[in-house]
């Protein structure tokens, strides 16, 4: 959102400064001969504003199609937040590259409105700053450019846990989000994502065959961490019985699991098979 006069600093913060291009002089299209004037405006009212000199003179038939006459429209139209141009239209009627202006003319920036309004929420160990307001994001936008905003927004209320898994959705069996999922106003105007949380630490029961030796107490070790950085940790506590080698090690309570790989990772309390 645009920074407000009224907006209070309160933490350690980041701005984001947005460029437009300056208002190209019109000169070259205004000369000694017949002028006349176009009117810029927007709408709907308030998707939009028009910075600069408004109305500005051309020459009589300048064409629409004109560079700098164009150039000139970029630059005075400001589009608000979660609206889109798609186009600029005269009587109701989209201007061409066939147009030109051959007496006063009245122009509008047709703004379409992209909004998503986006409303966070979370499991019990999460508290949402200020719930009721929503966060307005445009539609296109991927997941992985605005998690970070959304995850300011709240904050974990309970020791040892974290939020391990963001959700599209009201609880944490909507499907999960991923950096590349795109919210699209088609789906719906008004969304909900959901954090969902686990114990900073997941503790791994370890199971074994008649062969092995396990450890009586599950295994402790960091959630969200993966096979590949806490199996030696894990393996260090189990052993083959004499004449016999470990063999292969399963996601599961027995050997028809499918086998641990290095890139699977901890999130809640798992048992994990020794062959």
């Amino acid at each position: 959102p645009e920074l407000k006069d009224t907006d209070v600093f309160v933490k350690d913060t980041t701005v984001f400064v947005k460029s437009r291009a300056n208002l190209p002089d019109l000169s070259p299209i205004q000369g000694s001969g017949t002028q006349v004037k176009i009117t810029f405006g927007v709408t709907p009212a308030g998707a939009g504003s028009i910075l600069g000199p408004n109305p500005i003179s051309v020459n009589k038939n300048t064409p629409w199609n004109n560079p700098l006459l164009k150039d000139y429209a970029a630059a005075a139209l400001k589009v608000s937040q979660g609206y889109e141009l798609t186009g600029w239209k005269k009587n109701g009627t989209l201007l061409d590259d066939t147009f030109s202006f051959d007496d006063d003319a009245n122009i509008f920036a047709e703004l379409e409105d992209r909004r998503i309004y986006l409303t966070v929420t979370g499991d019990s160990n999460v508290t949402v700053n200020n719930p009721t307001e929503t966060i307005v994001i445009k539609s296109g936008v991927k997941w992985q450019s605005i998690k970070g905003t959304v995850a300011a927004k709240v904050s974990v209320n309970k020791p040892n846990y974290v939020i391990t898994k963001w959700h599209r959705g009201t609880d944490k069996n909507a499907p999960e989000l991923t950096d590349e999922y795109e919210f699209k106003k088609e789906d719906g105007q008004d969304r909900t994502v959901y954090a969902e949380t686990v114990g900073s630490t997941v503790n791994i029961t370890v199971k074994g065959d008649a062969n092995v030796n396990v450890p009586a107490e599950p295994v402790a070790v960091r959630a969200g961490a993966k096979w590949s950085e806490v199996q030696s940790t894990v393996k260090s506590k189990v052993s083959a019985k004499p004449n016999f080698l470990i063999d292969s090690w399963h996601l599961g309570a027995d050997e028809s699991a499918p086998e641990l790989k290095d890139t699977d990772v901890f999130v809640k309390d798992t048992t994990v098979f020794v062959k």
